[in-house]
Parts: structure tokens; sequence; C-alpha cells
């Protein structure tokens, strides 16, 4: 009997031939974006990684040059595409590709192909995810809206259900109907996806990509499926299909659009973030007075000396058989470190707190949930991008280490290099940037609270669809 449900509606949606039409478009475009998507995703990777040897190689071929310079000349590293950016971009169009490596400064990633900006919640529907996750909840809603609302305003319901058919075998059996219709709009996707990961050359091992897909799919299925049975529940208890649709949309409409802008909004007011300006003076206040008014540099610099001095039994720094500068250079260069340590601990405590307050509006918005879960199984999100950060700043200070103490092995008054320069070999010391995103655990924890919301909700859609008695007459 279920699957006789199943055919009669397949039928009924496939009379319907400007429903077919409207239906058609769809993997029309998600097709074309996905397949642009994956295009695009492979040439910025394409790019990056081009010029990512360039930057080695520039590094590599300063050639003589005095060791604490070649720490200001620095390098660039840019940041690997993840494998599943095509699919979902997340944030980062918004938050830089690009970050330079030199003495004494911490640079935030530059070189943004977006416009500037750095919200969560961003539009885009040139992408196959936010497609998924706008566009697909209102197909389902075109098909599902007079699914028990139209049986009834044919007459059509008091004879199906007269042959004995369950309500729940009613609703499941349009549920099935609907699901097929949604199967074969994304179905197409498919290969396309395969074709883009199987040639993808930028990190995580296959497993870790196949598994973050999972997930993904998971996610998805659990985001579409709770919308049918969302869908259906309203058709079977509105009054009329137009009520029906009217509400679904409004619904929809809070959901995807309202409860998101609301929740950004609440977020950046009630944790502000503060100005690069204010940054930079909250720094250079600490850099200059310390607890005592005391220039904190200088009396570190003092102190250091004075331990050297001490150390090595010599009364001026131009005695000691090391480059005092170095040490200097090197002692300085961890001050400041631990002042930027402080910076970018404020700044991700903030965006942290931002973060839970858009997560505690997503029980009332399935796209949130969806949104979240989805840039963090991709390696899209926020978090993701701090784990890259904190990996360049890594090198950063290792490279800067590594030149400062060659500076400090060069004698002042001879140098053992002509000239006091270094040359390539040791440039060649430093090691290459690698990075590796984290594995897909680190990225199931990030996405569980996400994936556990649209579980709920479509155990919840699902349960109102179920347990939903069809009116049998219209009300007048």
């Amino acid at each position: 009997m279920l699957w006789k449900v199943v055919g009669k509606e397949l039928r009924e949606l496939s009379r319907d031939q400007r429903l077919c039409r409207s239906v058609a478009v769809v993997p029309v475009l998600l097709v074309g974006v996905l397949a642009i998507g994956g295009y695009e995703s492979r040439r910025l990777g394409n790019v990056q990684r081009q010029s990512q040897h360039a930057a080695r190689e520039n590094w590599l071929n300063q050639g003589q040059r005095d060791p604490h310079g070649a720490a200001h000349h620095g390098i660039f590293l840019f940041k690997p595409k993840p494998p599943l950016a095509f699919f979902d971009p997340g944030l980062d169009p918004y938050l830089g590709t690009t970050v330079r490596i030199e003495a004494h400064h911490q640079h935030r990633l530059a070189n943004r192909p977006a416009a500037d900006a750095t919200d969560s919640l961003r539009f885009d529907a040139s992408t196959t995810a936010l497609m998924l996750q706008v566009v697909l909840p209102l197909v389902v809603i075109l098909l599902g809206f007079s699914a028990v609302s139209g049986e009834r305003e044919r007459g059509t319901l008091p004879l199906v259900l007269s042959l004995g058919i369950p309500n729940r075998t009613l609703v499941l059996g349009k549920s099935i109907a609907i699901l097929a219709v949604v199967g074969l709009i994304i179905a197409p996707l498919a290969p396309i996806f395969g074709w883009v990961l199987t040639t993808t050359e930028d990190g995580g091992s296959p497993s870790d990509i196949v598994i973050r897909a999972g997930l993904l799919a998971f996610g998805y299925a659990a985001y579409l499926g709770g919308w049918i049975g969302f869908t259906l529940a309203v058709s079977a208890r509105a009054k009329s299909s137009k009520v029906a649709l009217i509400l679904l949309i409004a619904v929809w409409a809070t959901s995807t659009l309202l409860v998101p802008r609301l929740a950004n909004e609440s977020a950046s007011r009630l944790h502000p973030l503060p100005t690069q300006e204010e940054l930079e003076q909250k720094s250079n206040r600490a850099a200059r007075f310390n607890a005592k008014g005391e220039n904190p540099v200088r009396a570190m610099v003092n102190e250091l000396e004075a331990k050297y001095l001490a150390k090595y039994q010599v009364k001026r720094k131009q005695d000691l058989p090391i480059n005092f500068e170095g040490v200097m250079m090197q002692a300085s260069e961890e001050f400041t470190d631990k002042l930027h340590d402080e910076a970018n601990a404020s700044l991700e405590a903030i965006f942290g707190r931002q973060d839970q307050v858009v997560g505690s509006c997503a029980w009332a918005s399935p796209f949130l949930a969806i949104r979240m879960a989805s840039m963090s199984l991709t390696g899209t999100d926020r978090p993701h991008h701090e784990r890259f950060s904190r990996a360049a700043e890594t090198y950063r200070r290792g490279l800067i280490r590594a030149m400062n103490e060659a500076l400090a092995r060069q004698k002042p008054a001879g140098p053992t290099e002509e000239g006091g320069q270094a040359g390539r070999d040791l440039w060649e010391s430093v090691d290459t940037f690698r990075y590796r995103m984290p594995d897909w655990t680190w990225a199931a924890r990030n996405s569980a609270p996400g994936l556990i919301l649209l579980q709920a909700w479509f155990v919840l859609s699902a349960g109102l669809a179920l347990t939903a008695k069809p009116r049998i007459q219209n009300d007048e």
C-alpha cells in the first residue's frame, strides 16, 4: 500500500507542468554552480601552490645579507585550499589567504577574494552549499505544500482514507515521493563532486575527506528531511493549500533570513570587537610602559646585558664572544610575541563568545545549524582559519629565531662570514612551510552541536508529520 501511495504522488507531481519546469531549473543551476566552484577552487589551489613555491625560491635566492635583514625580508605564506571548499567556501573568501612573515610584526591574513566583510552569515547564492541550504527548502515547500491539503480540496482525501490507508502510511508515502524528487535534483552533483575530490591536490588524506563528506551528507539529509516532514505536517493540518503555503514561506523566511540576521546583530552588540587602532594603541602602551612606569624593552635589554657581561666576565658588550645584537633581537622578539599573544587571545575570546550567541539561536533556525556544521566539516569556518594562523605564527617564530641565533653567532669584531653576512646555507636551514588541516575528528567535535540540532529538527518534523491527522473537510 505504501508504494502505491508513492507512485500516485509521483504521478500527481509529474502532471503539474509548471511545477516540473520550475523544479527542472534547479539541478541545472546546482550543476553549473558546483562545476564553476570546482574549477575556481582548483584554479586558486594551483595559484596558491605556485605562489608558495615562488615565495620559497625568493627566500632561498635572496643572496648574501645580514641575518636580521633576512628576517625583515621575510617570506609570504599561502593558506591551502581545503578539499571541500569548492562545495562550501564558508568564511574563506572573507578572512584572507596570504600572510607575510617578518621580524617584529604579526601580520593578519590578507588578499581576501571577497569584499571587505567578516561575519559568518554572509549570503552568497553562488555556492552550492547555500543553494542547498536556501533554495532546496523552497523546492520542498513547492512540492509538498498541497500534498495533503490538495487531496482534501479535490475531494479525494476521504476516498483515499476509506480504502483503509492509515494516516501515517499516507504521509510517509508522500514523504518518500518528495524525497525521490529531491534525490533526482541532487543526483547530478555526485559525478562532479567525485571528480573534484579525486583530482584535488590540497591537504587531507582520502579517508579524512571521505569521512568529512559523509558527515556533510548526513547533515544535509537531516536538514532537507526535516523540511519534508515539516512541510507535510503543515499541509495536513492547514485549512487550505493557500494557508499552508503562506505559513511555510513565513517559517522559511524566519529561519533563513530573520533569525540569522538577528543572531548576528545580537552577537555584534553583546560582544563588540575592538578596532585595529584600539588594539595597536593597547600594544604600544604595553610596549612603552610596565607596571613601574618604566620602558619594559629598555629594562629588559639592560638586565640581559648585565647577565651576559657577568656570564662571560667582561665589562663591555663589545668584548662578548657573541654578537649581543642577536641576543637582544631575540629577547625583544619574545617580548613582543607575548603582547601579540595577549591581543590575539582577547580577540579569539570575543569571536568565541559571538559564535556562542549565534549558536544559541540555531535551535530556532535549522539554516543556522546546517550553516555552522557545513563550514566546520568543509574546513572553512573561523576555528580552521585560526588554526592556520597559529601554524603560520609558529613558523614565523622559528624562522626569526634561526636568523637571530645566526646573528648572535657572528663575532662583532670579526664576523665568521664575509662582511658579517649569511648565505644560502642559512636560508636552506629554515624548513619549507607545510600545513595540514586537522583531521575529521577535530572538525566533527566542532560541528557536533549543529549536527545534533539538525537531527533534532528531523526527528521533530518527522514526528509532527507522522502523527498528523489530516482534516477531512475544508473549513469554509
